[in-house]
């Protein structure tokens, strides 16, 4: 059974890295459109594969959504 801290995580988005693996497989560009998920785990993931991967591609989309979120 899940505590409160554990509920209150999973709701601002913390993964795990098995949950993480389920992203592994796709591309850079599947990944960045799930930066803007309505999914917190979607958007942590996609983030998380993007930025360990150094991907050059998805600097933007990163940096976009940083300043989107520091706006809430």
């Amino acid at each position: 059974m899940k505590n409160e801290n554990q509920i209150a995580k999973e709701k601002r988005g913390f993964t795990t890295e098995v949950e993480n693996n389920l992203f592994i497989s796709k591309s850079d560009i599947e990944l960045i459109p799930l930066l803007k998920s309505n999914n917190p785990k979607e958007r942590t993931s996609s983030a998380t594969i993007l930025g360990q991967r150094k991907s050059e591609k998805a600097i933007f989309a990163l940096c976009a959504q940083r300043i989107i979120n520091s706006k809430k």
